[in-house]
């Protein structure tokens, strides 16, 4: 599951990108920085296979937080309270906005930004992290921020001109969609273009607006596999419907990828359906810059990581509030055929109860292509069972 904020009713409308548009949510949004004398480097670390945690400070006070370029800046009420923002009211319910002397991921500070504040806890759930904020594009945009999952580290700069050093690189336009969210030209089956969103919150390497799954022919749609519970589910969407298809070719850039799985799923309102999230599952193989100033995305070639949805148990496993269960399940895959279903308590993965596991530990045994199978524990008519489920390709 990936984490995006929820967005006040401005940011909501302004679906189209125009650079008047970007400028009028600057004013409203805020935020000064000074030239960073130097390179900064702010360590992070991924809870539950993707998600980038730090603690950011918010004037003065120690606050986790998720980084997602997905997202905007935001904290929880209580936070707000602590620190005695002044809170002003916004045209969405339930959200108001504050602004904030400094917000500071390590040395790197942004001033008197304006965070939503809203009840961050009941809306995003981290499994037993707890979390108390987010901080997004809008906070980003002023530096140029190298991702790197390699060495679990972010590398701040001050905003300048990317050059591609080797063949293996890929250095591409920026194009803004509102209010900040980095996107880079994508092409589906060589027709379809789509504003690909590069979004540190994802899991899965592409998800696409499931209307958009109406669209694609029939041969993928013949191909395609349901979901019994969720793979991908965002806060505020009406549905939890998910399909894994096996598409012929997603183009970013020069690269070409050819018979890609994605997962199609209800995103947020904010995104239309031109939209196309690229996760760390893509990410994983490269340091990935954006530079905001200058409009460019640069993907420098990393260590392959060589992980994909398409070779998979088919379960979706997440320990949440000490409880470890069941998410979803790809239909005909063998978590399904062995009687797994949605909901349902998980006692033990590979010999280890929930109170010796973690979520990333989950995922990184799920997504490891090393690993072939996987020994589960459960309850089958009050008897606990142990069944090993071996991963195959979906598609076959």
């Amino acid at each position: 599951m990936r984490f995006i904020a929820v967005l006040i009713l401005l940011a909501v409308t302004m679906m189209a990108c125009s650079d008047a548009k970007i400028k009028m949510f600057e004013k409203f949004k805020g935020g000064e920085v000074k030239p960073l004398d130097g390179e900064k480097i702010v360590p992070f670390e991924v809870y539950s296979g993707h998600v980038i945690t730090v603690d950011a400070l918010f004037n003065d006070r120690a606050v986790p937080v998720v980084l997602d370029t997905g997202g905007m800046t935001m904290i929880g009420n209580d936070v707000a309270d602590s620190l005695s923002l002044e809170l002003h009211e916004t045209p969405q319910e339930g959200v108001s906005l504050a602004k904030v002397e400094h917000i500071r991921l390590g040395d790197v500070d942004v001033q008197n930004l304006k965070a939503a504040i809203m009840p961050f806890g009941k809306t995003f759930k981290f499994g037993n992290v707890q979390i108390l904020g987010m901080v997004g594009s809008d906070y980003f945009r002023f530096f140029q921020t190298t991702f790197d999952y390699e060495k679990e580290e972010i590398l701040f700069r001050n905003p300048a001109k990317l050059v591609a050093k080797n063949t293996d690189d890929l250095l591409l336009k920026m194009k803004i969609i509102p209010p900040y969210f980095p996107t880079v030209e994508t092409t589906i089956n060589g027709e379809l273009k789509l504003d690909g969103l590069v979004d540190t919150g994802l899991n899965h390497a592409f998800v696409m607006p499931i209307n958009q799954f109406e669209t694609m022919p029939q041969s993928i749609k013949d191909r395609a596999i349901n979901v019994k519970g969720f793979f991908a589910k965002w806060p505020y969407t009406d549905q939890t419907r998910n399909v894994l298809a096996l598409l012929d070719e997603v183009r970013i850039g020069d690269l070409v990828l050819n018979d890609v799985p994605v997962i199609f799923a209800d995103l947020p309102n904010m995104l239309n359906e031109g939209t196309l999230l690229i996760g760390k599952h893509f990410m994983d193989d490269y340091r990935t810059t954006l530079d905001f100033d200058n409009r460019q995305v640069l993907f420098e070639k990393a260590k392959p990581v060589e992980q994909s949805i398409r070779f998979s148990t088919g379960i979706n496993i997440v320990i949440s509030e000490d409880v470890m269960s069941v998410r979803g399940l790809w239909e005909g895959s063998p978590a399904d055929i062995a009687g797994f279903v949605p909901d349902e308590e998980i006692l033990s993965i590979n010999g280890k109860g929930v109170d010796e596991l973690t979520n990333r530990m989950i995922r990184e045994w799920m997504d490891d292509p090393a690993v072939k199978s996987i020994l589960i524990g459960h309850t089958v008519n009050g008897e606990p069972v142990e069944v090993t489920l071996e991963k195959v390709d979906l598609f076959e």
